[in-house]
């Protein structure tokens, strides 16, 4: 086990249980009740996992938590974890429900291109129809997370709608980990010290949170006690590293480990696999909260021959893809 992995182990808590009796332990001491296992985050549980092109093995990711944007708020910090193309998707949707603290859209618009310029000329149009498709329907939009082609337009769009509306749209950039500048990807990933210290703060939080608040469940992620790593905005600064720039206007990142670098595509089997699975496959980790509805979303304006809508993968039940020429 390479140090710092000591993710692995399990990482449930219990108060000591006293021994069978009639209301008494050995000691003659009143029974104290077993602490109720907590919610395990996803990331702690390893179900998220990184290849070790090392071992060739995989291990428990190291590269989770928030990211900041050198020139952005620090509020405006994405979520981002890598994981292998392996992961199943159940997998996934626990780590956007438990980890990240989303709920299930009433919408997926999945765009999609070639990462390269977009020449459309109602291009502001379309990207600012499909953002604000989004917000009004409650909807997710996902693309490929790099600051290229469709994925830095759309992420224009969305940054353009939150500085006019004030209202953030759930954005989900999924890239292939092995295609984002090496620097990059040495950045986000974290530190032996950073895990210990976070589990360390995590421990401490939670045993206040048992002895004062007795059966409230422990609410935050480890991801949630890790610094935010820091990345250069790419649309400010510019630079001569070879691989691609994330774009910095997402909310989220998903980042494929497919084993191989500087080689696009690797994250396409399971961006497929998983729209599929948050369409038809989620199941709400708190009952309370909205399943939302089913429906297609009309977008303003005359863009009809630059989107074209499909459904390659769900059968129609929530997934709506722009597919962008």
């Amino acid at each position: 086990m390479e140090p710092g992995m000591e993710l692995t182990e399990k990482q449930s808590a219990t108060l000591v249980t006293p021994k069978k009796g009639k209301g008494k332990d050995s000691t003659d001491r009143p029974k104290v009740a077993e602490k109720p296992k907590h919610t395990i985050s996803l990331t702690e549980a390893v179900k998220i996992k990184e290849y070790n092109p090392d071992t060739k093995k995989l291990q428990a990711t190291r590269a989770y938590g928030k990211v900041n944007f050198q020139t952005r708020p620090e509020e405006t910090s994405s979520e981002y974890a890598r994981l292998d193309k392996e992961t199943d998707t159940d997998n996934i949707l626990e780590l956007l429900q438990k980890d990240w603290k989303l709920t299930r859209p009433n919408l997926l618009l999945s765009v999609t291109g070639a990462a390269e310029e977009f020449n459309c000329e109602n291009r502001t149009r379309v990207f600012d129809s499909i953002v604000g498709a989004a917000d009004s329907t409650d909807a997710w939009i996902i693309t490929g997370g790099t600051n290229v082609g469709v994925m830095k337009y759309t992420g224009e769009a969305v940054k353009k709608h939150q500085d006019t509306t004030g209202k953030d749209v759930t954005t989900i950039g999924i890239a292939t980990w092995g295609v984002v500048k090496e620097s990059h990807r040495t950045k986000l990933t974290r530190t032996e010290k950073e895990i210990e210290d976070a589990k360390h703060k995590k421990k401490k939080d939670n045993s206040f949170i048992w002895a004062n608040l007795r059966g409230q469940k422990e609410k935050n992620s480890l991801g949630s006690y890790l610094p935010p790593k820091e990345l250069p905005d790419p649309n400010q600064t510019q630079s001569e590293e070879e691989g691609a720039d994330l774009n910095p206007n997402h909310t989220h990142f998903i980042l494929v480990d497919s084993h191989v670098n500087n080689k696009f595509g690797g994250e396409i089997d399971l961006r497929s696999k998983l729209e599929g699975a948050i369409s038809s496959n989620w199941r709400e980790v708190n009952p309370k909260s909205s399943k939302g509805t089913e429906g297609t979303a009309p977008l303003n304006g005359n863009v009809n021959d630059a989107v074209s809508p499909e459904n390659p993968s769900t059968e129609g039940e929530l997934l709506l893809i722009y597919r962008l020429a």
